[in-house]
């Protein structure tokens, strides 16, 4: 995969490629995909073949760290592989896009909405650490939110 639209109809292992979600960053690009045998939408995280090993490695003791996790307001991590020599996980498939993309938009964020937003993650966050992991990269682009307006 080339990390761009030009993908769609491909598919990774099982999971088929219907868009391209996020992409640009260091570490891989994120495609919504069907899960083929499953009959349901996921998010498709394929690390960069660009990433030396140690990184690679990282990444994958994450996603093993992260699929240990259980909260209602955390992202499920239902599989990882290995594609063409790139790792991957399947991710639950959250709707409406990110609190980034939201906040970019010309709506204006309700502070009860805000305030809404921040408790939930608040007690995503609580519950993380409860299990003994520091989460160190919580940004706007990484609170993901439901078409409920929840995230």
């Amino acid at each position: 995969m080339d990390d761009n639209t030009d993908d769609v109809g491909q598919s990774i292992g099982r999971y088929a490629v219907q868009a391209l979600i996020a992409t640009g960053w260091a570490l891989g690009s994120v495609y919504r995909c069907r899960d083929t045998k499953l009959m349901r939408d996921v998010a498709v995280f394929l690390v960069a073949d660009t990433l030396d090993e140690e990184l690679a490695s990282q990444i994958r003791r994450e996603f093993q760290m992260l699929a240990g996790l259980s909260h209602l307001h955390l992202v499920k991590i239902y599989d990882v592989g290995v594609w063409n020599s790139r790792e991957y996980a399947v991710l639950e498939f959250i709707d409406a896009g990110s609190l980034n993309q939201y906040i970019r938009t010309d709506v204006h964020l309700p502070w009860s909405t805000a305030l809404r937003i921040g408790a939930t993650v608040s007690g995503a966050l609580t519950y993380v650490h409860s299990e003994g992991i520091l989460w160190g990269n919580v940004t706007p682009a990484n609170v993901l939110l439901r078409s409920t307006g929840d995230p």
